[in-house]
């Protein structure tokens, strides 16, 4: 989560114009202008700043405590002054669903194309001797993210039910 603001300033970036841009027409008195936007980036910076303000809320609401301004930096630091209460949250697995696909969404505008995979550990699957590894995209086909095991291809979990191989202690919302 430590990496959000970063991740959000590198879509603000995304919004200069280049090769994959759009326009959009603003009137501005007796002339338009052009605004170069990149829709993918405005919506990815989008996501991420809703669904941090929500669960900001969501904590504020259940601790009753001061919300954080809706800044990016502040909301990720006050949801992680609030860790150890999220995890032990019933919504855990829709929390970490939300970063998931905000995540995903931004790193496809700023990282076109690119992926990484990590062993996750066995395959958690009766008498299957598989391995499991997480991959992770952020863009071309395909789902953006997924666990599979490399001996079964039916032995597959999507981010929103990747809380299950988190230790409730080790959750890095």
């Amino acid at each position: 989560m430590s990496r959000l603001p970063r991740l959000y300033a590198e879509a603000e970036q995304a919004l200069a114009p280049g090769s994959a841009r759009s326009l959009v027409r603003v009137s501005g008195g007796s002339r338009a202008t052009a605004l170069p936007v990149r829709g993918q980036a405005v919506e990815a910076r989008s996501a991420l700043m809703a669904m941090l303000s929500s669960w900001s809320a969501l904590v504020a609401d259940e601790r009753r405590v001061a919300a954080p301004d809706r800044e990016i930096r502040e909301m990720v630091a006050f949801l992680r002054r609030h860790l150890e209460w999220l995890a032990r949250h019933a919504a855990l697995g829709e929390l970490l669903a939300e970063l998931a696909e905000s995540v995903a969404l931004a790193r496809r505008c700023v990282q076109p194309g690119q992926s990484r995979q990590v062993s996750v550990g066995s395959c958690r699957e009766p008498e299957c001797t598989g391995n499991l590894v997480a991959h992770m995209r952020s863009g071309g086909a395909g789902p953006a993210s997924e666990i599979r095991c490399d001996t079964d291809p039916a032995h597959r979990w999507a981010p929103h039910e990747w809380h299950a191989f988190i230790p409730r202690a080790a959750c890095p919302v």
